[in-house]
């Protein structure tokens, strides 16, 4: 990712609270911030909508690499192993 990080210690945020949850591969991280001035606030909701953004863009990136990686995995062709002759019949006679 390369969006920066958001910063508490600007005047009218705090940190109020914080808690995960998650099972498995992935855990979902609730950060609450307790915001007092309205011009910080205007400027963390401008930050995480575009961090929001950014990650969608990256999440389309990444299934659309994948989905061309499948998509040339299907394309090429299959190894030749055992050969069938094919059963033609002969039915004797002049070539």
């Amino acid at each position: 990712m390369s969006f920066g990080y958001i910063s508490l210690d600007r005047p009218g945020t705090a940190l109020r609270g914080y808690s995960h949850s998650g099972a498995g591969a992935k855990t979902l991280v609730t950060i609450k911030i307790e915001v007092t001035d309205p011009h910080e606030l205007g400027w963390l909701l401008e930050e995480l909508a575009a961090a929001q953004k950014e990650a969608a863009t990256r999440r389309a990136a990444e299934a659309a690499r994948a989905k061309a990686e499948k998509k040339a995995a299907k394309a090429k062709p299959r190894e030749i192993g055992h050969q069938v002759l094919l059963g033609l019949p002969y039915y004797g006679g002049e070539k």
